[in-house]
């Protein structure tokens, strides 16, 4: 009884520590400076290592763990950046987890964090409340929310975190209306942001989950799961000859289809010319001065990270829709495919707060498989 309480307490803990970096990473979107970020980090670093001691590893899982606090280190020699250590200690602490638990506790601080960075950005003190939109191409010349945030994209990715959430924890038997409304909201935040790619994404993500819901078909996994490897393989296959540089009219269209993200990774904002996100500046464990953002998600994992963590980072999502695949629950596998595409879109889901890295930490969930007690698969159990 008193192992049931302190891992009970040890995940409460860490749910807590959880929200307060996912607090951080939103309010490092909002473009506020905190100063104290970085020792902020270390702390949180030392509590998830905590949390991770006391849970029960195979010999195989501490030997990877082992290998990835060693990529880690290598990711902070190189870089100054202690992610690679903290994401690992997070990522581990989150074994035999109620993931509901923890999802719905990030669902509560992505509205309650968003609605309070709306009432102080309508006042004017941090963030921008909106922008005037100049744009007559696609029939829209007004105003665009960001309420906050940095962009008005950057307000669509987090509606999109709150959404996916909401389905993880009604996945089973979550009443129409609920879904109804959640569709409802996401329309209003699209209508304030103007966020195209945002609303593209989540509404496949909508339209699959209700697919499922109301079509009874046995393969659904193996569909969903085939257009998962075949869009991740294209994904990934687009960005690696954006980064070499590829330039062809198949390249060239594809770069209009996704509004110019391709030429945007010819530009560098500082003096060195030679620290663009291409191919030739990419290293193992990253670089120091690799500190520029890109649009394409996947290109900038590599770019930023480093070409062994990319790997890692790509394998871990690879072998949870491996996992959701075998498992027949083919609405990981929606979600997996959603968040895939809005990250090979927009970086936002790239950050050094390992809770707004939501694809990571979502595929960890996945792998890690505990989502609490109800028994899972009821509905989807044919699926």
């Amino acid at each position: 009884m008193s192992s049931r309480l302190s891992l009970q307490r040890a995940e409460n803990i860490f749910i807590v520590v959880s929200c307060m970096e996912l607090f951080l990473g939103l309010l490092r979107m909002c473009q506020v400076t905190l100063p104290f970020s970085r020792y902020a980090l270390w702390v949180f670093t030392l509590v998830y290592a905590a949390v991770a001691a006391v849970r029960h590893y195979s010999r195989q899982q501490r030997v990877l763990l082992v290998v990835l606090l060693a990529f880690g280190v290598l990711l902070y020699y190189n870089t100054g950046l202690n992610k690679g250590i903290r994401a690992v200690f997070y990522l581990y602490a989150m074994k035999d987890m109620d993931m509901r638990k923890y999802f719905k506790s990030i669902l509560v601080v992505l509205v309650a964090s968003t609605l309070l960075f709306a009432v102080l950005s309508s006042a004017g003190l941090i963030g921008i409340y909106m922008v005037k939109d100049i744009r007559n191409d696609r029939g829209f010349n007004g105003f665009r929310y960001s309420l906050g945030y940095e962009s008005c994209n950057t307000l669509m990715a987090v509606a999109f975190l709150a959404m996916v959430c909401v389905f993880i924890e009604g996945h089973e038997g979550q009443p129409w209306y609920v879904s109804a409304v959640v569709t409802g909201l996401y329309v209003l935040m699209f209508c304030l942001t103007d966020s195209y790619t945002g609303f593209i994404v989540g509404a496949a993500v909508i339209a699959g989950m209700v697919c499922l819901r109301c079509i009874r078909w046995e393969r659904w996994a193996d569909f969903v799961f085939a257009l998962f490897a075949l869009s991740f393989l294209l994904m990934l296959v687009i960005s690696v000859m954006a980064a070499f540089q590829v330039e062809n009219g198949l390249m060239s269209q594809i770069n209009r289809i996704i509004s110019g993200r391709m030429t945007q990774l010819t530009v560098y904002p500082c003096d060195v010319k030679y620290a663009l996100p291409y191919v030739e500046n990419w290293r193992l464990f990253g670089s120091s001065r690799n500190h520029n953002d890109y649009d394409l998600g996947y290109v900038q994992i590599f770019y930023y990270y480093g070409i062994v963590p990319a790997v890692c980072y790509l394998a871990c999502v690879a072998g949870a829709a491996v996992k959701a695949w075998r498992g027949g629950r083919a609405w990981q596998l929606v979600l997996l495919l959603g968040l895939s595409l809005y990250l090979f879109m927009e970086s936002l889901y790239f950050s050094n707060f390992v809770p707004v890295d939501f694809l990571l930490v979502y595929s960890v969930s996945v792998l890690w498989g505990n989502y609490g007690k109800k028994e899972e698969g009821r509905i989807y159990r044919t699926i």
